[in-house]
C-alpha cells in the first residue's frame, strides 16, 4: 500500500496489491488518498478474516465510468463497449446497482428498438460491468446474468445471384471494376483487399497471400482469427481481374489504391462507386461485404467443398461457414445426388481392394 503524488498530473495515487492483483486510483487530495488507503486496507483485512466487504451504494452509471477507466483493451473494443452501454445507462444510470432487478433488466432488453444481435451485445455489456461490481464488492450477485440472452438470427445474406450480376456492377464501376471482380472471386474481407500488395500476389502460381488487414485505420498483421493469415488460390476470374490492372515498378505498391494514392476509403467507395454502380446495374442496394458472400454462395452453387470454401474465407471453423451459408447448400447437394445417380445408372460397383492383391 502506498500514497504518493501523481507523477503524470494533479492529485495523488493510491496503490494496493492483493493476491497478485493491483488496485490503483488517482484522487484529488492527499486527505482523500489517505482515507481511500485506510478503506482498502480495512477491506483487505476483512477478506483475510473471511468477513463480508461492504463497499456502499453506487449508481450503475458511476460503476460504468469506473469500469471503463480501468478496462485495458484496444481503442476499438473500448469504443464498442461505450456505445453498447449507452442503451443501459439511459434507464439505469442513476439506479443503485444493488436495486437492479433481473426482471426489470429483461423487460428493458426486450423493449430495445434494435435487432436481436444488438440486444444481446447490450445485455452482455451491462453484465460485464456488473460482474466487475460483484468482484469489487458493490453488489452480491449479477442480476444481468439471470436474464436469458436473446437468440440472434443470422445476418441475412444478400449476395449477387450470378456472375452476370457481378459483371453488370463491375462494368458500371469503371476503374473499380477489377476490384469488384476480384473481391467476388476471392471472398477477401474489405479490410484485406484494402491493403493487398502486389508482393502478396503470385499470378504464375495463381495464389494470393493474405498477410495484412486494416484495423482502426492502421495496417496490422492478419490475425483476427487463426485462419485470417492464409494463402488462397485464385480462380481464373480473379487472375484476369488482376491482369487488367497496370503493374507497378515496386511490388510493395497496393493492388487497389485510392485515386490519390494510399488505402481506399470504404465510405468514399460506398458513396461514390458502389451505390451508383448498383443503381446503374438495376440491382437493389446492399453492403460492400456482400462481395465476400457472393464468393461463398457462388462457390457452393458450383459444387466446391464446404471445407475448401471455409479455408478460402479464413474461417477458423467450418461451422461458422455453415451457419451463414447453410441455405445455399441445396444446389451443392443436388449436384452430389446427380453424381450418385449417374454412378448407379452406369452399374457402378465398389471394388474389393483385397481381390486385386
Amino acid at each position: 500500500m502506498s500514497v504518493r503524488k501523481n507523477p503524470r498530473g494533479p492529485g495523488y495515487e493510491v496503490r494496493l496489491r492483493v493476491g497478485g492483483q493491483r488496485r490503483f486510483r488517482v484522487v484529488r487530495t492527499q486527505k482523500l488518498a489517505l482515507a481511500l488507503e485506510r478503506q482498502w486496507q480495512d477491506e483487505q483485512d476483512a477478506r483475510r478474516l473471511g468477513l463480508p466487504v461492504d463497499r456502499g451504494p453506487i449508481a450503475f452509471g458511476d460503476l460504468c465510468d469506473r469500469y471503463l477507466a480501468q478496462h485495458q483493451v484496444t481503442a476499438r473494443t473500448l469504443r464498442s463497449l461505450r456505445e453498447r452501454l449507452v442503451y443501459s445507462r439511459r434507464p439505469f444510470g442513476t439506479t443503485p446497482v444493488r436495486e437492479l432487478l433481473a426482471e426489470e433488466i429483461g423487460r428493458w432488453n426486450a423493449s430495445l428498438p434494435v435487432g436481436a444481435t444488438m440486444r444481446g451485445h447490450c445485455l452482455r455489456a451491462m453484465a460485464q460491468v456488473l460482474d466487475a461490481g460483484v468482484r469489487w464488492g458493490y453488489l452480491p450477485t449479477n442480476p444481468a446474468r439471470e436474464v436469458r440472452r436473446p437468440s440472434a438470427s443470422v445476418h441475412e445474406v444478400r449476395p449477387f445471384e450470378s456472375w452476370d450480376e457481378v459483371e453488370a456492377v463491375a462494368n458500371a464501376a469503371g476503374t473499380y471494376g477489377a476490384l469488384i471482380r476480384f473481391a467476388c472471386a476471392t471472398g477477401l474481407r474489405p479490410q484485406e483487399w484494402q491493403v493487398l500488395r502486389w508482393a502478396d500476389v503470385d499470378l504464375a502460381g495463381r495464389t494470393c497471400r493474405v498477410a495484412r488487414t486494416l484495423r482502426d485505420g492502421v495496417i496490422v498483421s492478419a490475425a483476427k482469427t487463426g485462419g485470417s493469415l492464409r494463402t488462397i488460390v485464385l480462380q481464373r476470374r480473379a487472375v484476369v481481374a488482376l491482369q487488367s490492372l497496370p503493374r507497378p515498378l515496386h511490388r510493395e505498391t497496393l493492388v487497389f489504391p485510392a485515386p490519390e494514392g494510399g488505402v481506399v476509403s470504404l465510405s468514399n467507395f460506398r458513396r461514390r462507386v458502389w451505390q451508383p454502380a448498383l443503381a446503374a446495374a438495376g440491382l437493389e442496394s446492399r453492403p460492400i461485404y456482400e462481395m465476400r458472400h457472393t464468393f461463398a454462395t457462388l462457390a457452393l452453387s458450383a459444387g466446391a467443398p464446404l471445407e475448401w470454401i471455409s479455408n478460402q474465407l479464413g474461417h477458423a471453423d467450418t461451422r461458422v461457414t455453415l451457419r451463414h451459408y447453410a441455405r445455399f447448400l441445396p444446389a451443392a447437394d443436388e449436384r452430389a445426388l446427380a453424381l450418385l445417380d449417374s454412378f448407379a445408372d452406369q452399374g457402378g460397383r465398389v471394388l474389393d481392394a483385397a481381390a486385386d492383391v
